[in-house]
C-alpha cells in the first residue's frame, strides 16, 4: 500500500530588510487568500480544474512548516532537494 501525505506548496516569503510595516502590510494582505479571492480580482485562469487542484488557500506559517520538506529531501537525497 503507497500512502499519500499533502506537501507543502511553494512560499511566499518577505525580506528581512523590508520595514517592519511594509512586511505586516504584506503579510496582511496575502494572509488567507482564497481560490474565490484570485477570480474576483481577475485572474481568469485560476477559474480552472486544473489550478482548482493544486491552490487550496494562503496562510502564514513559520519556518517549521518546511520540515516535512527537509526530512523528505534527508531521506530521499533527491537531485531537486540539492541547492
Amino acid at each position: 500500500m503507497i500512502d499519500e501525505t499533502m506537501v507543502p506548496g511553494a512560499p511566499i516569503v518577505v525580506s528581512t530588510v523590508l520595514p517592519d510595516d511594509v512586511k505586516t502590510a504584506l503579510t496582511d494582505a496575502l494572509s488567507e487568500v482564497t481560490i474565490d479571492e484570485i477570480i474576483e480580482a481577475g485572474i481568469e485562469s485560476a477559474d480552472s480544474d486544473a489550478f482548482r487542484s493544486v491552490f487550496y488557500a494562503t496562510s502564514p506559517v513559520d519556518d517549521a512548516y518546511y520540515d516535512l520538506i527537509r526530512d523528505i529531501c534527508a531521506e530521499t537525497n533527491a537531485t531537486q532537494c540539492q541547492g
